[in-house]
């Protein structure tokens, strides 16, 4: 949605599409019918929010301001943590890969399996992770929670209304989890949400100056690598317009970084030994380790920089060589 004048006319729409659902009550769930029209052009979000209207329930916001996860991003973390998270989040998607793309035999898939949950265990353990996902699930939970104990505000007399809270699918499994075994308390602190003091709905000071720290277009780089292995392009333009503009003087700094880790190489680099071998089948011998010896040095894990102008020279000219070799081939 592209500001309050989309937002509204998608509310207006919704709006009729719920009026028309409880007027034709079952009829409308039939085949070719209303709701089954309207599956086919809202996505799942969007149809909870139809079906939450037309039960008359209230729609409740469960998720902190988005402004604060994305500050959190960029000042919590450290750059080398910002590249284990890389790692981690390349581990799991490949490993997932490698199940999916491929027909192993039975025995291959129970290893393979194994080796999937264990990078998603890691991926899980990341600081990015634990601001995207496990910080903001306990915020849902600490909402539903104050919901659920207090009830909203309504009129002197009258009922509390049912609630209808919307959250992502890839949430139910951490929200689950957390609500389980009551972990959520934690995160939120002692005092819940009402309190200015809980960390979870602590918005870091990241202005101007924060982005000419030294360092800082090498991590703002890095973190927007990161993010786009997990989340669609409209959420990385969210974090561009709520986070400062990088300054002339950390320009180079992010877009080389940037620019490094958007690479399969890079990705590749990343890999745990046993994955990579995985990967890259039949590749052998001490070529393949000689490549991507550069692009490990300068990853932060190894006390690296994060970016090296050799290095992006040396993928820019590989770049070029491929493309000269299929237009010759053309």
């Amino acid at each position: 949605m592209q500001g309050p004048g989309a937002a509204g006319m998608f509310l207006r729409v919704f709006c009729q599409i719920a009026a028309a659902l409880q007027e034709q009550g079952a009829a409308a769930l039939a085949p070719g019918a209303i709701w089954s029209q309207a599956s086919g052009q809202f996505n799942g979000e969007q149809l909870a929010y139809i079906a939450a209207l037309a039960s008359g329930s209230q729609l409740l916001f469960g998720d902190r301001p988005k402004d604060i996860t994305y500050k959190r991003l960029f000042d919590c973390p450290s750059l080398a943590e910002l590249d284990a998270a890389f790692a981690a989040e390349v581990a799991a998607v490949h490993s997932a890969n490698l199940l999916q793309l491929t027909q192993p035999d039975e025995q291959q898939a129970a290893v393979w399996q194994q080796q999937w949950q264990q990078h998603q265990q890691q991926l899980s353990q990341t600081c990015v992770w634990n601001i995207m996902m496990r910080e903001r699930e306990a915020v849902m939970l600490g909402v539903i929670d104050q919901v659920c104990s207090k009830g909203l505000e309504v009129p002197a007399g009258a009922p509390q209304p049912t609630v209808a809270l919307v959250v992502g699918s890839a949430h139910l499994p951490g929200l689950e989890e957390l609500w389980n075994n009551a972990s959520w308390q934690g995160v939120v602190g002692p005092d819940g949400l009402s309190s200015s003091s809980s960390p979870v709905m602590q918005a870091p000071r990241v202005d101007h100056e924060a982005m000419q720290q030294p360092g800082a277009g090498a991590k703002r780089g890095l973190l927007e690598a990161v993010l786009q292995l997990s989340v669609p392009p409209e959420v990385l333009q969210d974090v561009q317009d709520v986070l400062p503009p990088v300054p002339d003087e950390q320009a180079e700094a992010r877009q080389i970084t940037h620019e490094i880790y958007s690479t399969f190489r890079m990705q590749l680099a990343a890999l745990p030994e046993p994955l990579l071998q995985e990967v890259c089948g039949a590749a052998k011998g001490t070529t393949l380790q000689q490549l991507l010896q550069p692009l490990r040095a300068m990853r932060p894990v190894n006390g690296g920089p994060g970016w090296d102008m050799d290095v992006v020279m040396q993928l820019r000219t590989l770049n070029f060589d491929l493309s000269g070799t299929a237009n010759t081939a053309q």
